[in-house]
């Protein structure tokens, strides 16, 4: 367990990564989107799509990591027996890390296109990993819905954008589809964050059966 001066000065650099995450993909791209037209309105908008994902997902898993460790490990102390302040800081800190490479990757001008999705999946599936990795610990249960949800939110992109390029559909219309279940898993999760009131997790907690 982290002391409170340790715990605010260790989240501090998750707030300087994310700072620097969102700086890159606004610094990249928004003079970019803003400079006068030289490409099809499709093209621009496909890149409008892709830095508001960015921007909604980042915030979102932020909010999130403030949420845990708040209920984690500057909660009672006598809450959770089992729990490892340094494990769950070093996991956080290597995803956020993954986040400022994605923002790196938004430009399809700069980067292969499919570097976008596969950063994109990573930080979806990458909670599964710290789940597993923290199984011994009693804080495994703030991280179980998290953890199902974008799992959820994971399958259902991979299904949507495999299945659309399946189907014929442009590459960048079938990324368009497949961000369309993180778009919304990120703003009902958002939601639930910011008012406290649980919606879709607690029907995910009933559909697979664990406590929310």
């Amino acid at each position: 367990m982290a002391n409170d001066g340790v715990h605010r000065h260790a989240f501090w650099v998750y707030g300087v990564i994310v700072g620097l995450a969102i700086q890159q993909a606004l610094t990249d791209l928004v003079p970019h989107l803003f400079a006068p037209p030289h490409e099809t309105f499709s093209v621009e908008f496909h890149e409008g799509v892709r830095v508001s994902i960015f921007l909604i997902v980042i915030t979102r898993f932020y909010l999130g990591a403030a949420s845990f460790f708040d209920e984690a490990h500057a909660a009672d102390p006598g809450k959770f027996k089992r729990r490892s302040y340094p494990m769950d800081f070093l996991f956080g800190f290597f995803h956020f890390l993954v986040f400022f490479v994605w923002a790196v990757t938004l430009n399809p001008h700069k980067m292969p296109q499919n570097l976008f999705n596969y950063l994109l999946w990573v930080i979806l599936g990458y909670d599964t990993i710290w789940y597993f990795a923290c199984r011994q610990y009693d804080t495994r249960h703030l991280m179980k819905l998290w953890t199902a949800l974008n799992l959820f939110t994971l399958v259902l992109s991979l299904l949507f954008f495999f299945g659309s390029l399946q189907a014929g559909w442009r590459f960048e219309t079938a990324e368009e589809i497949a961000l369309l279940p993180v778009l919304v898993a990120s703003l009902i999760d958002l939601m639930e964050l910011v008012t406290g009131k649980a919606m879709i997790k607690n029907w995910l907690a009933n559909l697979i059966h664990i406590p929310a």
